[in-house]
């Protein structure tokens, strides 16, 4: 039998995958006693956010200003989705060998900077950062690379972690002589931040680039036959607003016995509430990849610009709620 978290956890896109990551608005703060903290910053505005969003790429230029009279060197901070995963999902990042697990790059005023990255593991809140680091298995919880470390581990070992939740426990398939394959259950946590000078009265031009990780289930949980009002979908509902049109669309791709494979697309908005007043102009792009596709996500006044390209623009904007994006396709559109 095929052992389908290695299979998936080293490809691009995962099929079965239950957790999405994908980025976030810059953040100010400051490294306290548990680590990295979000502050507020007094004087200095985003003034506009270009963000574009899509399977392959996420890119997203900002422009801030510090209305203040004197120079501000703050820590700049850009949090990720946290990852979760269990023996029954797999789920890929584009890097799983590397701490930049998503090939993040930061740019200032067109100069690139190395930006740090803290990483935490956590089960139920709880910090087991050191418990893996003196085991020296990788805090990235996805890949081949930890299935390994944790095969490596001794019988022992592994159920002194998998009676405390650390891990899961499954039926082993590649080899007679081991009954069990341990499959992380610990929570990864991850935050780019690195430090940065806003100069008094200037407009400092920041830009970030990266891969995102695409969480991908193949089916989706949506009842087209259900209607909006549905139990069923009400998840869907609330957390990527489709509507009837979303309904109507998957039911005829479904026709003649087709499945639609479901993407998803997280990025956190909420952090870019620590700068200084409102976004000045908030500008979203997302691409959906296949004229084909669905897509859909909350927000009002989204407009469609191109056969797969939906824009969404907002002036003095002070984001509400996180971004999540569901696309779905049939298998073979991309």
């Amino acid at each position: 039998m095929i052992d389908f978290a290695r299979l998936f956890g080293a490809c691009a896109v995962s099929i079965l995958a239950g957790v999405t990551v994908a980025g976030a608005n810059d953040s100010v703060a400051e490294i306290g006693a548990g680590g990295i903290q979000y502050v507020y910053a007094d004087g200095i505005q985003m003034m506009s956010e270009d963000l574009a969003i899509s399977t392959e790429e996420v890119t997203v230029d900002y422009v801030f200003h510090n209305w203040g009279d004197k120079d501000q060197t703050v820590m700049v901070a850009f949090p990720m989705p946290d990852i979760t995963v269990n023996y029954e999902e797999a789920v890929s990042v584009p890097y799983w060998d590397d701490n930049n697990f998503l090939g993040f790059h930061v740019t200032i005023d067109g100069t690139e900077v190395e930006p740090s990255l803290q990483q935490r593991a956590s089960l139920l809140g709880v910090d087991v950062t050191r418990d893996l680091q003196k085991l020296n298995v990788p805090l990235l919880n996805v890949g081949t690379h930890v299935l390994d470390v944790l095969d490596a581990l001794d019988s022992a070992t592994l159920q002194a972690l998998a009676d405390r939740g650390i891990i899961d426990l499954g039926e082993f398939y590649e080899s007679a002589d081991k009954q069990v394959q341990a499959f992380p259950n610990w929570t990864l946590e991850s935050v780019y931040y690195w430090t940065m000078t806003f100069p008094a009265g200037k407009d400092v031009h920041v830009s970030h680039r990266y891969t995102p990780a695409v969480g991908a289930t193949a089916g989706t949980g949506i009842d087209f036959d259900g209607g909006i009002n549905s139990e069923w979908n009400k998840s869907y509902v609330d957390k990527y607003c489709i509507d009837d049109s979303i309904l109507r669309g998957g039911k005829n791709r479904m026709a003649g016995g087709n499945y639609l494979f479901e993407q998803r697309i997280s990025y956190i908005l909420t952090t870019g509430r620590n700068w200084y007043q409102t976004i000045g102009t908030f500008h979203l792009t997302v691409d959906k990849g296949s004229p084909d596709n669905l897509v859909s996500w909350c927000g009002e006044g989204i407009v469609k610009t191109g056969p797969t390209t939906f824009e969404l623009k907002k002036e003095d904007y002070y984001p509400e709620r996180d971004l999540e994006i569901l696309i779905l396709s049939v298998p073979g559109n991309g």
